[in-house]
């Protein structure tokens, strides 16, 4: 069992200098015959664990650099970091029979130099992650680094598997008018477990199973999680203090406060949302009620020429980008635009609101303004005060926004919180679940399957291993039928279940390990209890 302590690191990014985010989740591969690059235009970034030979100890930090072309399996690139800390980095890149090499020469005075030195296999031309580290002048290694490049796509993926990069996951980017997460004035401590009391809670089946998961390459962090007592599996620069960009468990998010709401009586589940949302009268989806728009079914359907078909994604790629390097940026202009409306039309006059799943990421943005409007406060301060102070926060994330207070309540880099938070998250829902009050009826609900996800696996444009769908959580998983979950693209998953307590949290760069995870769960939710 490990534990690394992480302070936070925060960069800014210039929009002149770098891409934006989304170009910045980056793929991996292993070790193949040799291939051959294309031109590109490619993506990369790198990034590079905490620095431990000094004290303090010095926090992580990530980076992405500026478009690259490759000609003959290589590449060469000068990047010039933004004032008052100018540096220049000289990079290049060789592919040799199935070998990526990568190296950088840095400089930002003659007395403080280093290098950057990556190599690792790669068995396919769309994407690849490969182990290094940056050493100063002498050679001594200061921190341990992965560098990541994938072709200049949509979603990232090896193989069709949902994969995002540690930078994407871990990094801590400003972003224009995002609001900081506080410390909740009452403050859950987490218990972690010492390795003796780990086995005893598991026994030696369990428990190897737990550290053979865990220390899979693509796995960041594994946590199970009883009554606030921690079994910890997690890599050498991850800790409960790490953020984490946990993608569409943000969703889950958004329907806990969407509960607070109807439980302060600020909304009801039968709204129309056009009561909310005037923009929509006259629209056929107006008629969609708040719950129809938890269930994923408000009548719309996955645009499949705005995004990865199943991905759920609405955004074209110019508005990712002038969200995340524009202040000026606003959303919404964009939840209403006729374009994304007359794009479902003639799927509209076959489905009624209600009738059909259909994962969409505009339902949860519409919930996340629908919150702004019924409650009269932006959806960061309706969270932070309903959701993550009872739930204990510790606190130093952030909720990003636009400069109308919309956040991205769908999780497309929109909530950003330790890892330590994302587990009370969890443990805030399950003890919640339990209260014989307004708000412990709609988690049980939420967690419960409210609508099926398509007919069968065969025909599931989105998460195949889930049979069902509450309120903005997955049900039914093969092979743990009765948990509920909160799933992120890229293998971010927190469980839970109606039996007991105990919580999974886990952070993953590939999601090709879910199954492993769900039956190991499963097992342990089954087990005796300690």
């Amino acid at each position: 069992m490990r534990i690394a302590k992480l302070g936070p690191t925060r960069r800014t990014l210039a929009a002149s200098r770098w891409p934006s985010l989304m170009g910045a989740l980056l793929g991996m591969g292993t070790m193949g015959p040799a291939l051959a690059l294309d031109a590109g235009p490619w993506v990369a970034s790198f990034y590079c664990g905490p620095r431990t030979d000094v004290q303090p100890v010095r926090p992580p930090y990530a980076l992405g650099l500026p478009k690259l072309r490759i000609v003959d399996n290589a590449f060469t690139l000068t990047v010039t970091s933004a004032p008052p800390a100018t540096a220049v980095e000289q990079w290049q890149g060789r592919l040799e029979q199935g070998v990526l090499k990568v190296s950088a020469q840095g400089e930002r005075s003659a007395s403080d130099r280093w290098t950057y030195r990556f190599e690792g296999p790669m068995d396919n031309t769309q994407a690849v992650q490969i182990p290094g580290a940056i050493y100063d002048a002498s050679g001594r290694k200061l921190r341990s680094c992965t560098f990541a490049l994938q072709e200049d796509r949509k979603l990232p993926n090896v193989r069709g598997i949902p994969f995002v990069s540690d930078r994407t996951l871990m990094s801590e980017f400003v972003m224009p008018h995002e609001v900081a997460v506080k410390a909740s004035p009452t403050p859950r401590p987490l218990r972690l477990l010492s390795d003796e009391q780990v086995a005893q809670a598991l026994g030696p089946a369990l428990q190897d199973r737990v550290r053979r998961l865990g220390a899979q390459a693509n796995v960041n962090a594994l946590a199970l999680v009883e009554n606030g007592d921690l079994i910890w599996q997690g890599r050498e620069h991850v800790s409960l203090q790490s953020w984490f960009n946990a993608a569409s468990m943000t969703k889950t998010v958004t329907a806990a406060a969407v509960g607070q709401a109807i439980c302060q009586r600020h909304l009801a589940l039968g709204d129309r949302i056009d009561r909310w949302l005037p923009e929509l009268a006259g629209q056929a989806v107006g008629a969609a009620t708040v719950r129809d728009v938890l269930m994923m079914a408000s009548g719309l359907a996955d645009p499949v020429n705005a995004g990865v078909s199943g991905s759920g994604s609405f955004l074209p790629a110019q508005a990712h980008n002038a969200y995340y390097t524009d202040p000026a940026f606003r959303f919404l202009p964009l939840l209403f635009s006729p374009e994304l409306l007359t794009m479902h039309r003639g799927l509209l006059r076959q489905t009624q609101p209600g009738e059909r799943f259909s994962y969409l990421n505009l339902n949860p943005m519409w919930l996340g303004l629908i919150l702004q409007r019924a409650t009269g406060q932006s959806y960061a301060r309706w969270v932070q005060a309903m959701v993550f102070d009872p739930a204990g926060f510790e606190g130093g994330g952030v909720v990003a926004q636009d400069r109308d207070g919309i956040a991205s309540a769908d999780g497309v880099f929109g909530l950003r919180l330790r890892v330590g938070d994302w587990i009370r998250f969890g443990l805030w829902w399950r003890e919640s679940q339990d209260k014989g009050d307004c708000l412990g009826e709609f988690l049980r609900d939420a967690s419960r399957t409210q609508i099926r996800n398509g007919p069968s696996r065969a025909l599931r444009r989105t998460a195949p291993d889930f049979a069902g769908y509450g309120y903005l959580v997955w049900t039914e998983p093969e092979g743990a039928p009765s948990t509920a979950w909160a799933i992120g693209y890229g293998g971010q998953m927190l469980g839970w279940n109606p039996s007991n307590r105990r919580i999974m949290l886990t952070m993953s760069t590939l999601e090709n390990w879910e199954h492993q995870a769900i039956r190991l769960y499963a097992d342990w939710v089954g087990s005796t209890p300690r």
